[in-house]
């Protein structure tokens, strides 16, 4: 069945959190993007494959400009992030700040958020689990 984002805000939590006690998990509050952010976020570069059981999945690479303007344009808050001395850090409202926040995350944190909110406008059975709706 197939599953669409159509609006609300998400929550996701990095791979390398999901084993540590929920209190201590860092949580991306995120929306969706429009379909005009998505294509504008795009690289030029997109492969696409049929894969044996006959679905078609497409490959695409974003540069990083792309991945940084997706976590600033989707990202609206952070819940439990932490600065080296245990403060919490409050995510900006102003471009400059999330900058410097995004900055501050390793690389590879980074991509993973971006492909998250990236995933597309449908969900397979996992993400659903990792990207369900805040509750009101």
């Amino acid at each position: 069945m197939v599953k669409v984002r159509t609006d609300g805000e998400y929550k996701y939590i990095l791979e390398c959190d999901k084993a540590l006690p929920v209190g201590e998990q860092t949580v991306f509050h995120y929306r969706s993007l429009s379909l005009e952010e998505q294509y504008n976020m795009l690289g030029d570069d997109v492969e696409y494959e049929r894969s044996g059981d006959g679905k078609l999945k497409a490959k695409i690479r974003f540069n990083k400009a792309g991945e940084i303007r997706t976590l600033i344009t989707s990202i609206t808050r952070i819940e439990n992030l932490k600065d080296h001395s245990g403060n919490v850090i409050v995510w900006p409202n102003d471009e400059a700040g999330r900058k410097r926040i995004l900055a501050s995350l390793n690389g590879e944190w980074r991509a993973e958020l971006a492909e998250a909110i990236r995933g597309g406008s449908t969900l397979d059975e996992s993400e659903v689990k990792n990207s369900a709706p805040r509750s009101s």
